[in-house]
């Protein structure tokens, strides 16, 4: 898999942090569930945390974060992501990236409520939306 924008994920290791155009965000306490998104006709699926601020430690704090993966193949979902699945129990407990044969990759997505969401494609890109600025 093919990472663009996003510092290429350490593979079998469970990460809590993306870093997208040299920022560093900590999906494992600020980030929550906001958008599973699937397109039939472009094959990407995308992936949004909305991100709980805190600028008194992180001064420059995005909104959200996107990840966006092209090239799709298959998407798989276990567990509650919707319906009655409470937004404070949607936080990431981890990601986890596999490298697959030729230029496939997965990234399974696991959340606090053990819900999980598994993507296999060719490409990652991630964006960061806003950004909370520190009192001054």
């Amino acid at each position: 898999m093919k990472f663009v924008g996003i510092l290429a994920l350490q593979e079998a290791f469970p990460n809590v942090e993306v870093t997208i155009d040299g920022r560093r965000v900590d999906l494992h306490n600020q980030g929550v569930l906001a958008a599973l998104s699937y397109d039939y006709e472009s094959a990407e699926f995308s992936i949004r945390w909305s991100l709980k601020g805190n600028p008194g430690v992180y001064p420059q704090t995005p909104t959200s974060v996107t990840l966006v993966v092209s090239g799709v193949r298959s998407v798989r979902c276990a567990g509650e992501i919707a319906g009655r699945a409470q937004p404070e129990r949607l936080g990431l407990d981890f990601l986890e990236y596999t490298a697959g044969p030729g230029d496939l990759g997965q990234l399974r997505f696991v959340l606090d409520n053990d819900a999980e969401v598994v993507v296999t494609g060719r490409q990652c890109r991630g964006g960061l939306l806003g950004a909370t600025r520190a009192a001054g």
